[in-house]
């Protein structure tokens, strides 16, 4: 996808991101990933499909950025106060937040399933809070 698009649907003043700080971005992840499960799925048949769909239907599906592809900048490229304020404070989540890294692909990594079950990491229950107070998680 064009880095432009990725850009837009994640970075923009309505994309993504800004949804989380304005505590609607669960709801718009989960339209996103709804309009785009379609698409995922073709190629799958079966079993595989129905693993593929239960995922994607996981609360802990997202839409997000490869940490690899976000280049490592001392810089800022969202002046959003509230993060601004915790990377002046050293919060690590911060420095990734503030960028708006310039990127072709957004993945779409579905829920974790075990035994039929949606099993949820404890450890990111509050991705939706980080997302609101550092611009990433």
């Amino acid at each position: 996808m064009p880095s432009d698009h990725v850009d837009i649907i994640y970075n923009s003043p309505v994309g993504l991101r800004a949804r989380y700080c304005l505590g609607t971005g669960s709801k718009c992840n989960r339209d996103l990933i709804d309009a785009l499960t379609p698409a995922c799925l073709v190629g799958f048949n079966g079993a595989e499909r129905e693993l593929a769909e239960l995922s994607l239907l996981g609360g802990d599906a997202k839409l997000c950025l490869d940490k690899d592809d976000i280049p490592n900048l001392q810089q800022i490229h969202i002046n959003y106060d509230p993060w601004i304020a915790c990377l002046d404070q050293g919060e690590r989540l911060a420095v990734t937040g503030v960028l708006a890294p310039r990127v072709e692909t957004i993945w779409i990594k579905g829920g974790w399933i075990l035994n039929g079950c949606e099993w949820r990491d404890p450890l990111k229950e509050d991705r939706d809070e980080k997302f609101r107070l550092y611009g990433f998680a």
